[in-house]
């Protein structure tokens, strides 16, 4: 019976010696040309609030990357403009840049963008802005929505430093705005005899 021969003695040109070769080297190649996959999302917080009308809130705007490098965020936001009327948009310096912002609070829309300089890159979860509303009238339903279609780059994005379009996924708000709250005690009425005025009789005087 022959003996099994080493690994480390597998002559070079052995067809078992190619085999493992071309077995390597293909899964090296593997490793360093497929690129990544990531997955950036955008999350308004909270994601469901219960408001009185007239009344403000923040909401804050998270960003994770999915540890991609992000140099640009652009957000695309439509609301019911006769439910609500968003105040301000404040970046949270997290990106260097916050150059644009649009809100029309007439036909319930706002655009912004936030961005880096060359060479640096936003990498970890974080809040990159906060959205101040107000609320106009009461419903059941209404929201702070994303304008997102997954593929589209003229819409809500997140930006690498090859300017690809990284976002996957958003997440939304939901609010239900209470109407004004009316007071049920009933209001006490003073009498009838609460209300006569004191009838004043004079002291005799003596003579």
């Amino acid at each position: 019976i022959q003996a099994a021969v080493p690994f480390a003695q597998w002559s070079i040109s052995s067809p078992m010696s190619k085999l493992v070769h071309l077995t390597l080297i293909s899964f090296i190649s593997l490793i360093f040309l497929v690129p990544p996959v990531f997955a950036a999302s955008l999350e308004l917080t909270p994601n469901s609030l219960t408001l009185d009308v007239s009344k403000s809130h923040t909401f804050n705007l998270h960003l994770d990357p999915d540890r991609a490098p992000i140099i640009g965020v652009d957000v695309f936001l439509s609301f019911d403009p006769t439910i609500l009327r968003i105040i301000s948009i404040t970046s949270t310096n997290v990106f260097e840049s916050h150059p644009a912002t649009f809100i029309d609070n007439s036909t319930g829309s706002a655009k912004f963008s936030l961005i880096n300089s060359y060479g640096v890159f936003q990498t970890t979860p974080a809040i990159i802005a906060d959205i101040t509303v107000e609320t106009l009238a009461s419903t059941n339903s209404t929201g702070l929505n994303f304008d997102f279609t997954a593929g589209i780059t003229t819409d809500t994005n997140v930006v690498t430093t090859s300017g690809t379009d990284l976002l996957t996924s958003v997440t939304n708000t939901h609010l239900t705005i209470l109407p004004p709250r009316q007071d049920q005690s009933p209001i006490p009425t003073p009498s009838s005899a609460l209300g006569r005025a004191p009838t004043l009789t004079p002291t005799p005087t003596r003579k």
